[in-house]
C-alpha cells in the first residue's frame, strides 16, 4: 500500500456536549506533487478526476491501525469524489484518541491529511523528471497526520455535528467553499 500525504489548514468549530467531526479533501485532482519514494528519489504524481474506486475505508491517525478514529461501515466515516478531490468526513469518536486528535487539530499539530492507496492502473513519463499520473487506485485508509508530504492545500476543518444529516450542506457550504 502506497501512502501521499496534503497540506492542511486546520480549524475548529464546536458547540458544548457536541460530537466533532474532520471534514475536507484528501486529494485534489489534477495538482501535481513532488513525492519522494524510499530509496531517496523523486517523481511528480498527480491524481486524476475520480480515480479512487473504495468500499471500506479507515479514518486513521499517522497511517497507524491501531490508531482507528472511524470506519466507513460504521458509518462514522464519509468519502465522497467530486469535481476538487477526495472528500472525507471523519466523526471522532469520544475516546482518548478522539479527543486527543480534536487537541492535536486545535493546536496545529496535524497539518496533513494523507491517503494509503493500492495502485490500480498508473501511466509514467520518464522524460525529464519522472513523472505519474494515478488513474485508477483502491482507497483503504485517510489519516491525519502532522508531517505532510504534497504541499497543495487541503481545507479540513474540524466541526460541531448537529444533526448533521439535516445540516450537512449548509456546513459544507460553510467550511470548505468552492
Amino acid at each position: 500500500m502506497e501512502t501521499r500525504l496534503q497540506t492542511t489548514e486546520l480549524a475548529i468549530r464546536e458547540q458544548a456536549n457536541q460530537a466533532s467531526s474532520v471534514a475536507g479533501y484528501a486529494v485534489y485532482w489534477n495538482k501535481p506533487a513532488v513525492i519522494t519514494d524510499t530509496t531517496g528519489r523523486k517523481f511528480r504524481e498527480t491524481f486524476k478526476p475520480n480515480s479512487f474506486t473504495f468500499d471500506e475505508v479507515f479514518g486513521l491517525v499517522n497511517h497507524d491501525i491501531r490508531n482507528i478514529l472511524a470506519t466507513r461501515s460504521a458509518g462514522l466515516m464519509t468519502v465522497e469524489q467530486d469535481q476538487h478531490g477526495l472528500r472525507f468526513e471523519i466523526t471522532l469518536p469520544d475516546t482518548t484518541l478522539g479527543r486527543d486528535t480534536l487537541s492535536n487539530v486545535r493546536a496545529k499539530n496535524y497539518k496533513g491529511a494523507s491517503v494509503g492507496f493500492n495502485v490500480v492502473e498508473d501511466r509514467w513519463d520518464f522524460k525529464g523528471q519522472p513523472s505519474v499520473d494515478i488513474l485508477k487506485a483502491e482507497l483503504k485508509e485517510i489519516s491525519l497526520t502532522p508531517i505532510p508530504a504534497h504541499t497543495s492545500t487541503v481545507s479540513v476543518r474540524c466541526v460541531p455535528l448537529v444533526n448533521l444529516s439535516d445540516k450537512k450542506r449548509q456546513l459544507y457550504k460553510i467550511l470548505l467553499p468552492r
